[in-house]
């Protein structure tokens, strides 16, 4: 437990520094709160989704498939003018499973504190161990 918590937390720090250059985001929302604090893991239904889709490529260097997942956040236009910022997460499979990063970057995104945001979670496989 306290080893997902840790990833949150880093997670959480990762998206704030991948928006970190840019001008705060001028739209907010409300915030899902548990006693006073915000905790951005939790579903808002109040909260646009993004969407998470899972693709499989080929891995030239090692002669195998790899698992990604792509979320893009909730309005995504791929022709859009303003470039999104983007964040990469290995252990992709812990954050599509244990760790609720696409939930976290939705309520991120809906409270202003980061722009739009595209995330790629690669999944590691069991032969690098």
């Amino acid at each position: 437990m306290i080893f997902k918590n840790l990833l949150v937390v880093l997670f959480v720090l990762s998206a704030f520094c991948a928006s970190a250059c840019a001008q705060p985001a001028a739209k907010t929302a409300s915030s899902p709160t548990t006693g006073g604090e915000v905790d951005w893991t939790k579903e808002n239904a109040g909260t646009p989704k993004g969407k998470v889709a899972p693709f499989t490529v080929d891995d030239k260097q090692y002669n195998r498939k790899r698992k990604i997942w792509v979320y893009t956040p909730p309005g995504y236009d791929a022709k859009s003018p303003e470039p999104y910022r983007l964040l990469i997460s290995f252990d992709g499979e812990d954050y599509v499973k244990d760790i609720p990063a696409p939930t976290i970057i939705d309520n991120l995104i809906a409270a202003g504190k980061i722009y739009p945001t595209v995330q790629i979670m690669v999944d590691n496989s069991q032969d690098r161990l």
